[in-house]
């Protein structure tokens, strides 16, 4: 295939991505996350396979089946499982309105673009919108994870940081080593099995819900945890000396 008609769709698929990232900013609804995952895996996937197809090499095309078993299989269907245990299934205490978190999210993209809009790309795919709309991806979940209140929506804007790291690692390699390839898919599906045992222990600990707002007023009911050491005042310490006689 052409190389320019590959790095148009290239192109295609990181404006996709960045409108992709903009609604799940937009959106409290943890079901309608999950699914921007999955869309985010598949274009990712599509990324993955016009690489290939430039590259010829047979770790591109084993990249690409890690990717898409991982990030279109593996990962959704772990954040399904957690969703379908989840009383509340949707942010309903959020930290901002939906109008202010886009309009932020937006701002990002913008800075992204300033930053990484200039830096040209190795190689016969010189994509123009990868590397911002990666470092896009970046910012708006780092973005989602201080304003998310809900475990599990955290966990999804980790996800998108970590899709943000693989398509900037796609676009500035030419493809992946296999190696390379092979601890990305496994960091993420570590780290998110991991996060989705947590979600559950928190879910249970805290009677159906994972505002992780609510872990701040955690006490320990044996010392009334957290203990907060103060001085005791000469008042205090003279009783302390009369009652000892």
């Amino acid at each position: 295939m052409n190389p320019a008609t590959l790095t148009a769709i290239v192109d295609q698929t990181a404006i996709i991505l960045l409108i992709s990232v903009l609604f799940q900013t937009s959106t409290h609804r943890q079901s309608t996350s999950v699914g921007v995952v999955i869309v985010q895996g598949v274009l990712l996937t599509i990324v993955a396979v016009a690489v290939a197809i430039e590259n010829g090499h047979v770790e591109a095309w084993i990249g690409v089946v890690l990717t898409a078993a991982v990030r279109i299989v593996v990962v959704p269907a772990l954040l399904v499982r957690a969703l379908e245990s989840l009383r509340v299934k949707f942010e309903n205490d959020p930290v901002l309105p939906a109008r202010a978190m886009v309009t932020i999210a937006v701002g990002l993209v913008l800075v992204a673009y300033q930053i990484a809009g200039v830096i040209p790309l190795p190689g016969p795919l010189p994509s123009r919108h990868v590397l911002p709309t990666a470092l896009a991806l970046m910012l708006v979940g780092m973005f989602l994870m201080i304003a998310r209140r809900k475990a599990l929506s955290q966990v999804i804007a980790l996800i998108t940081i970590e899709n943000g790291i693989a398509l900037a690692a796609l676009a500035a390699t030419d493809g992946m080593p296999i190696a390379v390839e092979l601890g990305l898919s496994f960091d993420i599906l570590i780290a998110v099995t991991l996060m989705v045992i947590i979600l559950g222990r928190i879910h249970a600990s805290m009677g159906g819900s994972t505002n992780i707002d609510q872990q701040n007023r955690l006490r320990d009911r044996r010392t009334g945890w957290p203990y907060r050491a103060t001085r005791p005042s000469a008042k205090a310490a003279a009783d302390k000396i009369r009652l000892s006689r």
